[in-house]
């Protein structure tokens, strides 16, 4: 997604300027596929996404990335004043195969999609989490002609 990987750019929801190498930083501390993605609602936080197999290894995720957040000065007093809420987790099975299902579905080639940090595009994340296209596989082989 154009914009989405650019290392430059700063998000924000209430001014806590968290930037793609930042987010992808925190994920590291994630065992398995996650992204980040802001939640503009009524008491804006962000939500992580994660592939993981239940809800305790999903919460646990989410206090490491809240506590890795809370090292960005903006993201701490955001959420000291209460201007945000805390990280919020959804686990979607197969998150990167999701992923790649999406953007080729956009057009995209297979080989220059990258997978994001930040999912800063509330469409994307709304197809990340639609339950319709869950249990979709990635990708079919194409068939075999005789």
């Amino acid at each position: 997604i154009a914009g989405e990987l650019d290392p430059q750019a700063i998000y924000d929801l209430v001014g806590e300027k968290l930037t793609e190498p930042f987010v992808s930083n925190a994920l590291s501390l994630v065992n398995g596929t996650a992204c980040l993605a802001p939640r503009a609602v009524a008491r804006p936080h962000y939500i992580l996404l994660v592939d993981a197999r239940d809800r305790d290894t999903a919460e646990c995720a989410a206090a490491a990335i809240e506590h890795c957040l809370c090292s960005n000065p903006q993201y701490e007093y955001a959420r000291k004043i209460g201007q945000l809420g805390p990280v919020a987790y959804e686990i979607v099975d197969q998150l990167l195969e999701r992923y790649l299902r999406l953007e080729t579905r956009r057009g995209c080639r297979l080989a220059d999609i990258k997978p994001p940090g930040l999912i800063t595009h509330s469409a994307t994340l709304e197809a990340l989490l639609n339950p319709v296209d869950r249990g979709t596989p990635a990708f079919r082989p194409p068939p075999l002609s005789l």
